[in-house]
């Protein structure tokens, strides 16, 4: 039994067009007909909250990550420490945490030619442990370095400048800065905020509250980082706790912490002096690997 074209969901005039050129059925419609009877649909409109994986990858790659020119750490640091995720630098004091943390301050300004991000530096400072002169100690250093290998305008003051200290020695403070942020940042190229250490602010917190204020802190702060497309490194101490009658050594904040950030790397004194171990202990992009280390001149 042959389909009539009243079946077809058309409007009545093209219908009746049909039918005046002797086509009853759908097995009549030809070539010709069926351009005819082609109905423009609405294109669908393109969700902003919807992204590809494709699109996610090419992103990341694009975006590139920070690095420290530190040959062996950065086995470690490769591809971690990257636009929009949250990196964890975690160690005993005298582990080396902060030293990275001005090393990277430094090798973020590089031009992109040259591996960096060109961008600013915002470093929130808990625990009084920056300093100006040691930073500008490295940034001697290593433009030196860099000026063996390629020619460039990197200028010592233009580094230092570039470097925006927040002094919050407690964690209200911290999120008055977070908040001052959403409007700072509008105008500046800043492509890595630095938390100095996120644990110092914290340990005056009580216990039921000291959880919440951490997950709304790294929230906070991974929206900011999401919106203006730069990457957070927050350095943790390491306290020991029991288990089974058995005491062992491990990052602060417990469990919620740990799975609130993207990257952990652990830092520890080596056996032979001048030495440092760095240990990526949670990644989301690549295996976990270990390395041992000269710390930075």
């Amino acid at each position: 039994m042959q389909q009539a074209i009243e079946t077809i969901n058309l409007p009545k005039s093209k219908l009746e067009n049909l039918r005046k050129s002797g086509q009853y059925f759908c097995d009549d419609l030809t070539e010709a007909s069926l351009k005819t009877l082609s109905i423009s649909s609405p294109k669908p409109q393109s969700n902003k909250n919807t992204t590809t994986s494709l699109e996610l990858l090419e992103e990341e790659l694009l975006n590139g990550c920070i690095l420290t020119y530190n040959t062996e750490l950065d086995k470690v640091l490769s591809d971690e420490i990257v636009p929009k995720r949250i990196t964890e630098l975690a160690g005993f004091p005298g582990t080396g945490k902060t030293q990275i943390c001005f090393q990277l301050c430094i090798a973020t300004q590089l031009p992109k030619s040259l591996g960096g991000l060109e961008g600013k530096v915002i470093y929130i400072n808990t625990n009084k442990n920056f300093s100006s002169n040691r930073v500008r100690e490295l940034t001697r250093n290593f433009i030196k370095q860099i000026s063996k290998v390629s020619k460039n305008n990197l200028s010592e003051e233009e580094i230092l400048k570039n470097i925006l200290v927040f002094n919050n020695p407690n964690v209200f403070e911290i999120f008055a800065t977070v908040k001052y942020l959403k409007v700072f940042l509008k105008d500046k190229m800043v492509k890595l905020l630095i938390i100095d250490s996120i644990a110092s602010p914290l340990r005056d917190i009580e216990l039921s509250e000291r959880t919440y204020l951490t997950y709304q802190l790294l929230e906070e702060l991974q929206e900011l980082a999401t919106a203006f497309d730069f990457a957070i490194v927050v350095t943790n101490e390491f306290t020991t706790r029991v288990r089974d009658s058995e005491a062992f050594n491990t990052p602060s904040l417990g469990d919620s912490f740990f799975d609130r950030v993207n990257s952990r790397i652990c830092l520890s004194r080596h056996s032979e002096k001048n030495f440092y171990v760095a240990e990526l202990t949670k990644s989301p992009v690549k295996d976990l690997v270990k390395a041992s280390f000269c710390m930075f001149e």
